[in-house]
């Protein structure tokens, strides 16, 4: 990706990822994409505003709607590893210690059951904390890891309750049709295993750079338009 990306290789970019890559989802509203665009970009950019992220929540409105396939191109581009949700905090602790041992950017929590409340007292530390602390298995010595990771779950109708409901960033999708797996006409046909392909990826990650780097170009600006969340820098 340029260092200066001109404004043709900006509009270029913008197309791309709006009009073709995400142009097929069914996003209940702007925001949600916005937000979810937002998401593929941050575990590139955290290295440089060490600012702690949300937890992301992607949530449809019912199956067949792009939900793992949207978290699983955000953990394409960065490494992912796929968890299975516990509502014991002593194994979703154990999970967590386990997990940051393993150079992965994005940590997701896929097809929470239908309707679940996440409200957990260990996340809503985790997303808090740029550190973790916690024994190490079978040992009384204690690991430090840093917490540089993107968090998500993913589910149809969930909700969020306790300190969770004001440290989440939502993704929501509604296909609002009988049967969203049966849709066709696609701009990418197959994008789940269309996004599989190395060159693929690649020609994503090119445009979220360009992106990304036209921002840091005109001086990395902040928005004002978005109240601020509680514990997160802007």
């Amino acid at each position: 990706a340029p260092d200066q990306p001109s404004p043709e290789q900006v509009a270029e970019a913008r197309e791309f990822l709006l009009n073709v890559f995400l142009r097929d989802f069914p996003w209940r509203s702007d925001a949600d994409r916005a937000n979810y665009l937002g998401l593929l970009a941050t575990p590139i950019i955290r290295p440089f505003t060490r600012a702690l992220s949300p937890f992301a929540v992607i949530d449809a409105t019912m199956p067949g709607s792009g939900k793992t396939i949207l978290s699983g191109c955000a953990g394409m581009l960065s490494g992912q590893r796929v968890l299975t949700w516990t509502d014991s905090e002593e194994e979703l602790r154990k999970a967590v210690t386990t997990v940051l041992a393993d150079q992965v950017g994005v940590v997701v929590f896929d097809n929470l059951e239908e309707g679940h409340v996440i409200n957990s007292a260990v996340l809503a530390r985790l997303v808090t904390e740029r550190t973790w602390t916690d024994r190490k298995l079978g040992t009384n010595a204690a690991s430090t890891f840093p917490n540089d990771r993107l968090w998500m779950a993913t589910g149809n109708n969930l909700r969020v309750g306790g300190d969770m409901a004001s440290r989440s960033v939502w993704v929501r999708l509604d296909p609002d049709c009988p049967r969203p797996e049966a849709r066709g006409g696609f701009t990418i046909p197959n994008l789940d295993t269309w996004i599989l392909d190395p060159s693929n990826q690649a020609t994503v990650l090119r445009h979220l750079l360009v992106l990304i780097l036209d921002w840091t170009a005109h001086g990395a600006p902040t928005s004002t338009a978005v109240p601020q969340m509680r514990q997160f820098t802007r």
